[in-house]
């Protein structure tokens, strides 16, 4: 016994060596991946979580993100008024609103005018690709300039309604699908790194048809998105008259079904449709934490509507001239 004993201790003493290094290690690692977590950069889009950006009001001057403590990496932004403005992007000129942006920008460009006598027929022929191959070199130079975020490229935004310069109707949905992927042809040519945006607005409005008929095919998209206002909450739908989805979670399942992330690339409380309401805005960013990501079906990042309308229906910030400061108070506190 007296033999065994020395053996026997020295084993003892070497496995309790053992476990003190290795708890030691752990320790180590732990505290390395902690500090590592601290100095993280920004999420990555299309690889990392849920980015809250917004459009509008001290969005690119940072005053809006300092009012919510949290600094805005998705911004939102418009060259959709006619054939000029599509080609233009003044926002990215020197001086412009987005001049020094280094951030992500989600970009609607529109796509025909047909106040100028424009048609989607014609785009399905190929009438317009010089001007979008203009609008496409244009925006590479003047995106790539400097180290910036993704692009995403919101081609025929809200297309489903009916108010827009290239709504899409029943008799349409062929040609409309033609030169979406004209675009994305384009796109892919021009400036690759770039993600063309699938956008539709939340409620097909004044068209009879399913707008899942306008989807131009799994290839010819990077990411889903759709425009979904308080409106939209209020009205509790899940499916419209002919299929289409119209709930966030049906959106939401589109985009997975179809292999892409998800955006809401607009959404914002409509006064007018129901007042202050920050239960939306709870159930927003309720719906945004549980289903963040890059991932299929997984929210990329949605874009807060912050722009000045008559009236201010929509603004959160400044919130001494919000109209619903509820709501306002709410974002803040979430966001």
């Amino acid at each position: 016994m007296a033999r065994i004993g020395r053996p026997l201790t020295g084993l003892i003493f070497g496995i309790l060596v053992a476990l003190l290094a290795g708890f030691i290690v752990v320790v180590a690692r732990d505290a390395g991946e902690t500090a590592g977590s601290a100095t993280r950069s920004p999420p990555s889009p299309l690889t990392d979580g849920w980015q809250p950006g917004a459009a509008g009001a001290g969005v690119a001057s940072g005053e809006f993100g300092a009012w919510r403590n949290s600094p805005v990496t998705v911004a939102g932004s418009w060259s959709d008024v006619d054939v000029g403005s599509q080609l233009s992007l003044t926002q990215l000129d020197p001086g412009g609103e987005f001049d020094d942006w280094t951030g992500s920008l989600d970009l609607a460009v529109g796509a025909i005018f047909e106040d100028a006598g424009e048609t989607w027929s014609a785009a399905a022929d190929g009438a317009y690709e010089d001007r979008w191959s203009e609008l496409l070199t244009n925006l590479k130079e003047k995106w790539t300039n400097k180290e910036r975020g993704t692009i995403f490229i919101r081609f025929a935004h809200e297309w489903n309604g009916d108010w827009s310069l290239w709504t899409v109707d029943a008799a349409n949905l062929h040609n409309f699908v033609t030169a979406w992927r004209r675009f994305y042809d384009l796109k892919q040519s021009i400036i690759p790194e770039a993600k063309l945006v699938f956008n539709t607005n939340g409620d097909t409005t004044g068209q009879e048809y399913d707008w899942r008929d306008g989807w131009p095919g799994d290839s010819y998209v990077d990411v889903y998105s759709t425009d979904w206002y308080s409106n939209h909450y209020l009205e509790g739908k899940t499916f419209d008259a002919y299929g289409g989805p119209v709930g966030l979670e049906q959106h939401r399942l589109f985009a997975e079904a179809h292999h892409k992330p998800f955006a809401i690339s607009e959404w914002g409380v409509n006064y007018e449709s129901g007042g202050d309401q920050p239960g939306y805005v709870e159930f927003m960013h309720d719906f945004a934490q549980e289903n963040g990501g890059g991932g299929p079906g997984q929210l990329l990042y949605d874009v807060y509507f912050n722009v000045i309308w008559t009236p201010n229906q929509f603004g959160i910030f400044p919130q001494s001239e919000s109209l619903v400061p509820e709501s306002a108070a709410k974002y803040q506190q979430l966001y």
